[in-house]
């Protein structure tokens, strides 16, 4: 079994995890993977739509809030769920991804974790000498 690009980390009231990606693409495409997996069984979740992302935000910490929020956005409105994620574009600014999933099933898609938000609690995208690395805290 392949080992998950995240952990979870000891929190209060909510839930976090602590996340590592050789690049800074794979960072952004692994904190999407963590959000889903905790929210659902990823391994139920087929290929069926693929939708372009695009947010903009002032630097890499508030990035990955619009990027995990707009991906919430999609899950909460669309009634979306999505496995793969793949990073096009990033930088201090800007992010475009690809992503893929479907429609929300309840049959099939079990919510193990409602997730309400993603914070700014403890949040911060660094560098580090493996790749880079995050601290994400999701509101349930």
């Amino acid at each position: 079994m392949k080992q998950k690009p995240y952990r979870l980390i000891s929190h209060t009231a909510d839930i976090g995890v602590r996340v590592r990606g050789g690049t800074l693409k794979e960072l952004f495409a692994n904190a999407a993977f963590a959000m889903f997996d905790l929210l659902t069984d990823v391994s139920e979740v087929r290929h069926a739509k693929s939708l372009k992302i695009r947010v903009i935000a002032a630097d890499l910490d508030e990035l990955m809030v619009t990027w995990l929020g707009e991906l919430l956005y999609k899950f909460e409105v669309g009634k979306t769920v999505f496995s793969a994620f793949k990073v096009l574009e990033v930088d201090n600014d800007h992010l475009v991804a690809s992503v893929k999933g479907e429609k929300f099933a309840p049959a099939r898609h079990e919510v193990v974790h409602a997730i309400k938000a993603v914070t700014y609690h403890q949040l911060k995208v660094h560098k580090t000498r493996e790749g880079w690395a995050t601290t994400i805290i999701f509101d349930v």
